[in-house]
């Protein structure tokens, strides 16, 4: 009666779930229980977009349970979510059935997985039907495959154009998925890159694993088209002879010389990567899988950031960032498209000066940072979905 799944364990099927301490409620008797299964309660940014939720959410409707799939000593954002949380659950060392029962033990209505196939994931536990409506956010941005995995939450400008390869129905928030807070109030420099050295600076902070050879010939087309321009490479990752070589030598394919590349360790140098952005007059984004925390930083700092949309929900990260902060005019369709974008934007001074003194504050004021407006529009979807699903 009971069939293993394909990672060795046993599912148990309806009739025995409908015996098991998990229970629905009428949220109009009690509270919402929505529980985070997440190896992300800690200085990451995860962390930081959920952290509106644990300061604003109405505890009188709605209950919040972490479990932790990675427990860090003397993290200050774990410590925050430990003090801030309902519960805190470090499931670092549970058994799949000890964090079935636990999730079941304190009848959590609602689970997210914010890890997805990432460092600490227990994605594929969900396959147990660890709680009645399961939802996958953040940590992947694509589909679980998992059958039991109801939902993705998206937004109106993330959600994919095409349901087709995804096997969770989409929660729509009526605003936006992710809220930016706690940003470090970096100074940004008000005189461009551009002014001080006499030439336009491309710069990426992104994760290199986000290349492809399409995206980097796409980023040699626009210096192609800008002479004298450079490319500043920022992250840790770039210690890495290799990683440097690799990059250095599909770039010189598409016509850009080594002396026009730079690469730095903001980590080694012991600077702070949002202030990198001030060596930066244009960000240039990646894609197909686009920038998500790396955007908004850009933004943050005044460096306008060009994005390429397209129709997966990995393609769409960039673009619903910039359309909810009102830039849906640097939103590109085509390939073609954010190249003539980019390069429009390079010749422009004094549209880049503009933003510098700009963007910062118009992205403080944009529903990407509005906290309290993200919490709620965060509990009428769950409210409203919690109330029209129906799992056992």
């Amino acid at each position: 009666k009971n069939q293993p799944d394909q990672i060795g364990l046993t599912i148990p099927d309806n009739n025995s779930l409908d015996k098991v301490s998990v229970s629905k409620k009428k949220l109009d008797q009690d509270s919402l229980i929505i529980g985070f299964v997440s190896g992300d309660f800690r200085d990451h940014s995860v962390a930081r977009f959920i952290w509106p939720l644990f300061q604003h959410i109405d505890r009188n409707r709605i209950k919040l349970v972490c479990f932790s799939t990675v427990c860090v000593s003397g993290d200050e954002w774990q410590n925050r979510f430990i003090q801030s949380a309902d519960l805190f659950v470090d499931i670092s060392s549970f058994s799949p059935y000890q964090l079935l029962s636990s999730v079941r033990s304190n009848k959590i209505d609602i689970l997210f997985d914010l890890t997805g196939f990432t460092k600490g994931s227990r994605t594929r536990l969900f396959s147990l039907r660890l709680a009645p409506l399961q939802i996958s956010w953040l940590g992947y941005p694509g589909t679980t495959g998992l059958k039991s995995m109801d939902y993705l939450f998206v937004d109106k400008f993330l959600k994919p154009m095409s349901e087709a390869v995804f096997s969770e129905k989409f929660a729509v928030t009526a605003g936006t998925s992710i809220c930016f807070s706690q940003m470090d109030n970096v100074p940004i420099s008000l005189i461009c890159p551009q002014e001080k050295r006499g030439f336009v600076t491309f710069g990426s902070l992104n994760n290199p694993y986000k290349f492809t050879p399409q995206m980097l010939k796409a980023w040699a087309a626009v210096m192609n088209a800008v002479p004298s321009s450079s490319i500043y490479f920022v992250r840790r990752e770039y210690a890495s002879y290799y990683l440097r070589s690799n990059i250095v030598s599909a770039l010189k394919q598409e016509g850009i010389c080594e002396s026009r590349i730079f690469f730095f360790d903001n980590r080694a140098g012991e600077r702070h990567y949002l202030d990198c952005y001030n060596e930066i007059d244009l960000c240039m984004d990646t894609f197909p899988v686009t920038g998500g925390t790396t955007t908004v930083d850009s933004l943050w700092m005044g460096v306008p950031v060009v994005c390429l949309e397209g129709f997966n929900l990995h393609h769409r990260i960039g673009s619903s960032i910039l359309r909810h902060a009102g830039l849906g005019s640097l939103v590109a369709s085509t390939v073609d498209r954010y190249i003539q974008l980019s390069i429009e934007l390079s010749n422009d001074l004094h549209i880049r000066k503009l933003y510098r003194k700009t963007l910062r504050e118009q992205l403080e004021k944009s529903v990407l940072c509005d906290e309290t407006q993200f919490t709620k529009d965060f509990e009428n979807c769950m409210k409203s979905i919690y109330k029209g699903h129906n799992a056992f």
